[in-house]
């Protein structure tokens, strides 16, 4: 764990370099995350301004309409920016990285270098680094848009109706601790099928830099005998990673349908009952949120 904190300190520090694209991040994707949200709040609108047969505001829907589009302009544009300068600040860091590895190589003595295959120096400074990179790439954006898309709708949600909302508070984090669960059993198998990889790399590239030699000696079954253990440890860690992490999905998803589903039970409850003020269109922003 101390480790785990060490390595996240060392990424954080090299990301702080970059304020600007930081900055430009978190700032643009709040305006997503905001644009997001105000759509169900348009569409909930819409659908009360269609009192029923006859009872249409055509003109309150075409003034909806056009706020929809502009607000779906909108998010999407920010989200490519996010994009943009997202992929830009994890290109430095990684570079960053893979500069100081080789500035490190260049600077360690050869005892250190005879003794460690050259495969798994390799993999580090090139599987690792595009690791971080794709962590940074993923990680940033669903860390900001995340945060602040829970924040907003639990805020929107408790401002519509309270008392569903607290349905949806309540229920909501068993899909937390369920992906949490499942997080900490399949880190075993990711750090087992890092270390695979790495060993499937390291001997790859000793045996094919020393072909000739193995076949001078006569090395070529032992070599493929080597190979297949490698190619079948990373086999293995690889589909029990790729498994167990993806039961997150379907986990979720079906806890957020549950969820779903009592929004719908509590507030068709309460628009037929008359009380809470809800209304049709109400409620259509709560199932929105809920699927946030």
């Amino acid at each position: 764990m101390k480790k785990n904190k060490n390595t996240l300190k060392r990424i954080l520090s090299l990301v702080g370099k970059y304020p600007l694209s930081v900055i430009a991040v978190i700032l643009f994707a709040a305006a997503e995350v905001a644009a997001t949200l105000y759509v169900p709040i348009l569409v909930g609108d819409g659908v009360d301004l269609i009192a029923g047969k006859g009872a249409v505001d055509f003109d309150g829907l075409s003034a909806v309409f056009l706020k929809i589009g502009i607000a779906i302009a909108v998010g999407f544009v920010a989200k490519w920016l996010v994009g943009i300068f997202n992929n830009r600040l994890a290109f430095h860091v990684v570079q960053n990285i893979r500069d100081e590895a080789f500035d490190k190589i260049t600077s360690l003595p050869l005892k250190y270098l005879d003794s460690h295959p050259h495969g798994d120096t390799l993999s580090r400074i090139v599987a690792d680094a595009d690791e971080v990179s794709d962590g940074l790439v993923m990680g940033f954006t669903q860390l900001f848009t995340g945060v602040l898309t829970i924040g907003g709708t639990i805020a929107l949600m408790l401002l519509t109706n309270w008392k569903i909302a607290l349905v949806v508070i309540f229920v909501t984090p068993l899909s937390i601790f369920t992906s949490r669960f499942i997080a900490k059993r399949t880190y075993s198998f990711f750090r087992k099928q890092t270390l695979a990889r790495a060993g499937q790399v390291s001997f790859t590239e000793e045996a094919v830099g020393n072909l000739k030699t193995a076949q001078a000696f006569a090395h070529e079954k032992k070599n493929e005998e080597d190979f297949a253990k490698y190619n079948g440890n990373y086999k293995e860690a690889a589909m029990n990673a790729t498994f167990y992490s993806s039961l997150t999905n379907p986990l979720t998803r079906f806890l957020n349908n549950a969820v779903y589903a009592l929004v719908v039970l509590f507030g068709a409850l309460q628009i037929a009952s008359g009380t809470g003020g809800l209304t049709v269109g109400g409620l259509t922003k709560f199932l929105s949120y809920a699927n946030q």
